[in-house]
């Protein structure tokens, strides 16, 4: 079996190297796939990676694409909103079109069995016209086929011979949006390298994880003679996440617990308001839109008086060599986020043993189990989440631990590479019979 990714636009077509978290997907998957099928891996072209490359069985192939200027200027209609909501210009035929045609282009010849494309709809057109006789996998990791304009959608997947969705909650709403195409959609939850979160051990709840080490150089070390209380959201900086609601429960907390502390590990890098606030049916999502308006970051900030702030440290993006060490000494991660389509940083968190809080929203609902890995509050609600952190931190060392062990092995079941794998794999020989 011979199969092609293509990964989004803006994806190196390199080993990981600054891959975004769909290319992560993509290797993880790939690499176990290789051994018995063909893998081929189109990205854009990466400025210090070969032409072609071949490396754990899958073949690298860059391209680079034309149509920049278009783009752009696609991009500057879109800021001055005069495409529909629902017909956005990142979904347009258009946009990216340079990209889709270069890969379509070098597949010629290539006779795959499978084109498994993530995200982007309008390359579905492109490819089908081109490969008449393979298989494609459209791969959704955002809830975008039921937000965008349905007439445009659904003639795009009357090409497709597969849907899937990266939580039961994206893979029902597209059946729910789609009935005609509900027999074609699968759900293919997101992977956790388990191997690496699984191996690290609980920090003792002794306070020697003192966190003079790990702030920022803009905050202070927060060290204090009492075992500190770690809060942990790892994630963008971003509207859509909820850190505004995780700070304004941080304060309701912290009046109550003197040393609780919360890390925020993740870059700012916000969502643009037309990939989701313009085009969602929530309420709580839509008005997001007051907060693009000068540095989401500085806002957060802002919410808190100085003496709360000095208690709060951002330590940007991390590499997850360091990304293990604070899931591993956090008393509970929180994912306080309004949309969200799996929840990665819940299932990291417990394959890491560490108890979590999610709001429930999306995919969050397929990740935790309520009182055996962590808890799901109300989304948009401080005082819930100050309740379920307090909850959190009052829970005894050995409750902690069984939530820890729980969410370890629902991730061993639900969330290991080697499930993922397995899945898809799975999904294709059904397609290819």
């Amino acid at each position: 079996m011979r199969i092609a990714f293509i990964n989004q636009p803006a994806t190196p077509a390199s080993r990981p190297r600054g891959c975004d978290s769909v290319g992560i997907w993509t290797y993880q998957v790939a690499r176990r796939l290789a051994p018995r099928c063909d893998v081929l891996f189109y990205g854009q072209q990466h400025v210090t990676a070969p032409r072609v490359e071949v490396a754990e069985g899958i073949e690298y192939r860059p391209v680079t694409a034309r149509g920049d200027r278009l783009r752009r200027a696609l991009r500057i209609l879109d800021r001055w909103r005069l495409a529909p909501a629902r017909r956005p210009v990142f979904a347009s035929p258009l946009f990216h079109r340079g990209y889709a045609q270069a890969v379509t282009h070098d597949l010629q010849g290539r006779g795959c069995d499978i084109v498994h494309i993530h995200n982007y709809s309008q390359f579905v057109p492109l490819v089908r016209a081109a490969h008449p006789h393979a298989k494609i996998v459209l791969h959704m990791h955002c809830q975008w086929l039921s937000q965008l304009d349905s007439r445009m959608i659904a003639r795009r997947l009357a090409h497709v011979d597969r849907v899937i969705g990266c939580s039961d909650f994206v893979t029902n709403c597209i059946r729910e949006r789609f009935p005609q195409f509900a027999d074609r959609c699968r759900t293919i939850y997101n992977g956790v390298d388990h191997e690496r979160f699984c191996t690290a051990e609980k920090a003792p709840d002794d306070g020697n994880a003192s966190n003079g080490d790990v702030s920022d150089a803009n905050s202070p070390s927060g060290g204090t003679s009492s075992a500190p209380r770690r809060l942990l959201y790892v994630g963008r900086i971003s509207p859509e996440k909820g850190l505004h609601v995780l700070f304004d429960a941080f304060a309701q907390v912290a009046a109550e617990i003197p040393h609780v502390q919360l890390d925020i590990v993740g870059p700012e890098a916000v969502v643009p308001i037309d990939f989701l606030v313009r085009i969602s049916d929530d309420p709580r999502v839509s008005r997001l839109r007051t907060f693009y308006s000068g540095s989401y970051r500085e806002q957060l900030i802002r919410r808190l008086d100085s003496r709360l702030a000095e208690r709060v440290h951002f330590h940007g993006n991390l590499p997850q060599e360091e990304l293990v060490e604070f899931y591993r000494r956090a008393d509970v991660l929180i994912n306080p986020s309004l949309s969200e389509a799996f929840g990665m940083s819940l299932a990291e968190a417990m394959a890491a043993g560490t108890p979590v809080i999610g709001a429930r929203v999306g995919g969050m609902c397929d990740v935790v189990q309520p009182g055996q890995t962590g808890w799901l509050v109300e989304p948009d609600d401080p005082a819930a989440l100050a309740d379920a952190i307090g909850t959190a931190l009052q829970a005894t060392t050995a409750d902690r631990a069984a939530m820890g062990r729980a969410g370890r092995q629902r991730v061993l079941e639900r969330f290991s590479w080697e499930q993922v794998s397995q899945r898809l794999y799975d999904c294709y020989e059904e397609l290819c019979v």
